[in-house]
């Protein structure tokens, strides 16, 4: 792996545990193309090793539908042009037609004078059902009551966060609570609000970041 590559994903996150935990990690330079990659994306795209992966672009990855890769292509080119880390949840086919959905933390790859070069990241790889929960469980968010206390969220904005942090829309929201989507809406605003987030994808990333949900 290239020198300066490995010491901005090693400061970015600890490659360690997330090979431990199945992670997808990887580079791209700013055309999109895989400058690096590792053995667990490798084989969920049905190449053998690594470096078969290596001067691909999304486009090629034969698993990936159309939709999925213009998909990730965007993301990527967001990271660039925001020049932040940021937090993506990203659909895609891997190797067998499975559908999974991808939490991806991506951020930008520089060179030794600090000019964007690319992106970098890693993704948690979820099993699409799993992440997309049937609302007929009533999944109920467990939060500690110091942190619900310090951030003033009723228990109604709470669900709210907690699905949005599932992947769902603010349509699928409201269908699961049985509320209107006018209302799931405001909730999240509100949400935005008392959090300090200008995004869905900075609330997201701030709950995760804060491990707001603990079960």
């Amino acid at each position: 792996m290239n020198m300066l590559i490995l010491h901005q994903l090693k400061a970015f996150s600890n490659l360690a545990v997330l090979q431990n935990l199945s992670c997808t990690v990887f580079a791209k330079d700013s055309q999109g193309k895989y400058i690096e990659a590792n053995d667990v994306l490798a084989k969920n795209i049905g190449l053998a090793k690594p470096e078969d992966v290596i001067g691909l672009t999304d486009r090629d990855i034969h698993t990936f539908t159309e939709s999925e890769s213009l998909n990730l292509q965007l993301n990527d080119k967001k990271v660039m042009r925001i020049e932040n880390t940021t937090l993506f949840i990203e659909p895609v086919t891997l190797v067998k037609n499975r559908e999974v959905v991808l939490i991806s933390q991506k951020a930008p790859l520089l060179t030794r004078k600090n000019k964007i070069a690319g992106i970098m990241g890693f993704s948690f790889i979820i099993n699409k059902n799993e992440f997309y929960s049937d609302p007929s469980q009533k999944i109920t968010p467990t939060l500690e009551k110091n942190k619900l206390n310090s951030h003033q969220l009723s228990a109604r904005q709470l669900d709210c966060l907690y699905y949005l942090t599932q992947g769902m829309t603010a349509k699928q929201i409201a269908a699961t609570l049985n509320l209107s989507h006018r209302t799931v809406e405001s909730y999240l605003v509100t949400i935005k609000n008392k959090l300090n987030c200008h995004s869905r994808f900075e609330l997201v990333n701030r709950a995760m970041q804060m491990n707001l949900f603990s079960g």
